[in-house]
């Protein structure tokens, strides 16, 4: 049997947004995947609906997707979701691989851009996490910080043009 993965996250996102209990940021329960058919269990999850309600921005295998909140014009985003083999350069996670992936997205004001962190973290803690910025339709894609042992975090909008962040 072959599974359509468009199929599985647009259900998803239709289970999550159609449940009272789950607040924004809020781990759903274990067995969503087997609800949704997924083949993978949903292990990440931030729902951030836009300002203005017409798109939902949320993080799915470790990456930001967007959509319409009935599940419709389903895209993503980012690709930065992956394992990789500790070496050196990785600064020495305890488990033999680091994880990166996508944490905190954030729409600002205007609708246009969502802030979000890359974090680099093994199974014990986090080792790098950087803030960046990327348009809805994906077309720009800007690293604020870039910085190595140092975790930027929690992304902020003033305005359209202004983030603030916390460092750690």
């Amino acid at each position: 049997m072959t599974i359509n993965m468009k199929s599985i996250i647009i259900v998803i996102i239709s289970i999550l947004l159609s449940s009272p209990c789950l607040a924004m940021g809020e781990v759903p329960p274990e067995d969503i995947s087997a609800t949704s058919g997924a083949s993978e269990p949903l292990t990440e999850y931030s729902k951030i609906l836009s300002p203005s309600g017409t798109k939902v921005a949320f993080i799915y295998n470790g990456d930001i997707w967007i959509s319409n909140p009935n599940g419709t014009d389903l895209k993503r985003l980012t690709s930065f979701a992956k394992n990789i083999p500790n070496d050196e350069s990785i600064y020495n996670g305890s488990d033999g691989y680091v994880k990166r992936s996508v944490k905190s997205p954030v729409w600002s004001p205007n609708e246009y851009y969502i802030a979000f962190c890359v974090a680099d973290e093994d199974s014990t803690r986090t080792f790098n996490s950087d803030i960046w910025v990327i348009s809805r339709d994906g077309s720009i894609k800007t690293q604020i910080t870039n910085t190595e042992r140092s975790i930027e975090f929690d992304p902020q909008w003033k305005d359209d043009q202004n983030i603030t962040y916390k460092v750690r």
